[in-house]
């Protein structure tokens, strides 16, 4: 490294640099590469590809690239609420990569903390087509410092001679897996990085579960109930009953919160489920039928993290109360249906074979800026003119627009009515982050309450916020 002047007047040393690398910025740089650097202090450019060190001495230092800091107080627990910029969904670790080109992959993993994951990787063809949960078919995919490729390939610590069809996804504030096996019923949970295994009594036909502080929460695909075990005893113990198609759950300190797919007699009927873990008491459920949810975080009780699937996915999260969008995504990357993971700002969810990311920015520190929509109307007639005013649509297209939409009670109150679904009337206003509108309502519109939405044109119609409610006579 350039070495400046040390005190007691020693002797100027200086040394040119002619090809200079740039900086190493991983975390591990016991040993990097001639030409590299981990800091520079007192040096300064000359030309192309050199560097000269400066005499003098100087506590300063520049890191490159520079710690941008967050907001004060921005944590994963910040509401942060629209996002001021349309989102870009970015590759955050290749795990098909890992395995060579195949097209027959499973993949399980339950974390993702400060960049980091690891990720049981399996061959289902191996075997036969039985994915033997050995060195043969399966290995351990470690990523480090959020690098979409692979740090390290480790062997499974402890192999099973049994047949794996599946793999399952988790929630867990620990790095854990899950399989389960094709020929013994039972949801296998690796811990400690696969040294330690423990087979819980489950039906494993779409399973998922939850981990938290040595809690785990499976539920049971068959019954509807889930079941409460600890991560060091796979005894059956305690089940409550959840009743729907539960998808994805998430653990906080007093609250369990599962995201329903849809109940058994409904597959429409969409639900946030949040269930009181000491008595299994059902607190509350929050609809979100017709939005088409894919992915959910679950980071706390006032805040759980929403990804819709198909083309251009669009992002909310739930205070626990309601709805709220953030935004949406300028690429076609749709997740898959499942849980997903909240860490560091970012946005983690499972798509095919790869982990997938979306960075989601600290609120500005006015705080979180919602979308807001309202209406002068409270009793009309087919024919009326009302006016309508949004604020806050940070960002804007030409299809913007307002909808006339019957609203449909509390057990539905987003009332939205879904993609291919007309509305009963709709009206332009993009781009424009705010304003008012008048608004004619339709002379074939039935009695009943209505409310207006605000659909951003993505380009497809999605939700955004609904107004107040109104009657039609």
């Amino acid at each position: 490294m350039a070495e400046a002047p040390k005190s007691g007047g020693a002797p100027r040393q200086n040394k040119t640099i002619k090809q200079f690398a740039g900086m190493n910025t991983q975390n591990e740089r016991n040993a990097i590469p001639e030409g590299q650097f981990h800091w520079l202090e007192n040096v300064q450019p000359i030309g192309p590809g050199n560097l000269h060190s400066i005499p003098g001495r100087s506590t300063s230092v520049f890191r490159v690239p520079p710690d941008v800091p967050p907001p004060p107080g921005c944590t994963d627990l910040t509401i942060r609420g629209q996002s001021q910029h349309s989102f870009i969904i970015d590759l955050a670790f290749d795990i098909a990569g890992t395995e060579g080109p195949l097209t027959s992959i499973r993949e399980a993993w339950s974390r993702i903390h400060n960049g980091e994951l690891y990720a049981l990787v399996g061959n289902s063809i191996c075997g036969g087509g039985n994915m033997w949960y050995t060195n043969e078919c399966c290995q351990i995919a470690h990523f480090k410092n959020d690098n979409p490729t692979a740090f390290e390939i480790l062997p499974l610590p402890v192999q099973i001679v049994e047949a794996y069809f599946n793999t399952r996804m988790g929630n867990s504030d620990e790095f854990t897996w899950a399989s389960a096996s094709g020929s013994a019923t039972g949801l296998k949970v690796a811990y400690d990085l696969g040294n330690r295994i423990l087979n819980y009594p489950i039906d494993v036909n779409n399973s998922c579960y939850a981990i938290r502080e040595g809690s785990v929460w499976i539920w049971n695909s068959i019954d509807g109930h889930v079941y409460v075990f600890t991560t060091t005893d796979a005894t059956v113990g305690t089940n409550y009953l959840l009743g729907e198609q539960i998808t994805a759950m998430g653990l906080t300190a007093d609250q369990l919160i599962a995201f329903s797919n849809g109940t058994f007699a409904d597959s429409g009927d969409r639900n946030l489920i949040y269930m009181d873990r000491a008595t299994g008491t059902i607190i509350k459920k929050i609809s979100i039928r017709n939005l088409n949810v894919g992915s959910v975080a679950v980071v706390a009780d006032d805040l759980v993290y929403l990804l819709t699937a198909g083309a251009h996915p669009v992002l909310y999260y739930c205070d626990g109360n309601e709805i709220i969008y953030i935004g949406y995504c300028t690429n076609t990357d749709a997740p898959t249906i499942g849980p997903a993971w909240f860490d560091s700002g970012t946005f983690y969810f499972n798509k095919g074979y790869d982990v997938w990311k979306i960075a989601v920015d600290c609120p500005p520190e006015g705080g979180p800026i919602p979308v807001t929509l309202s209406t002068d109307a409270v009793t009309v007639a087919p024919g009326d003119t009302v006016n309508v005013t949004w604020n806050n649509l940070l960002v804007t297209e030409p299809g913007d627009a307002i909808l006339l939409n019957p609203y449909h009670g509390p057990s539905n109150p987003i009332s939205w009515p879904g993609s291919g679904n007309a509305p009963v009337a709709s009206k332009t206003i993009g781009p424009a982050v705010s304003g008012t509108t008048t608004f004619t309502i339709p002379l074939s519109a039935p009695a009943g309450d209505y409310i207006f939405q605000m659909s951003p044109w993505i380009p497809t119609a999605v939700w955004a916020g609904n107004s107040n409610v109104f009657t039609v006579t």
